[in-house]
């Protein structure tokens, strides 16, 4: 196996190459099969898009969740609201549907 030294490479990166920087093959030897494999590798990098993106993943599935939690207790108050309405009417009053709380008036 060859050695990698003066090949222009530093461990996992290609040297003089700011992992930030937008990827260019200024510069490189694209000739040179070691230096094309490492240039993919860096192309196909996404462990800061992988960060990025479970974090947008977490926020949707917390606001799934909020928007589910909302629906039920707007249903279970509806439904409270209908007994209450029922049990009124049934207890034959002159006025059952009119709202008995403070709230309601």
């Amino acid at each position: 196996m060859p050695s990698m030294n003066g090949m222009g490479m530093t461990g996992m990166g290609i040297a003089g190459i700011d992992s930030s920087a937008p990827l260019s093959t200024d510069g490189l030897d694209m000739t040179n099969s070691t230096i094309q494999a490492a240039y993919l590798a860096a192309i196909l990098d996404d462990t800061e898009l992988q960060i990025v993106g479970n974090r947008f993943a977490e926020d949707f599935w917390y606001g799934i969740a909020v928007v589910i939690f909302i629906a039920t207790l707007l249903n279970v108050i509806q439904r409270m609201v209908s007994r209450s309405r029922l049990r009124a009417a049934a207890s034959n009053r002159s006025h059952p549907a009119r709202p008995s709380t403070v709230l309601g008036r």
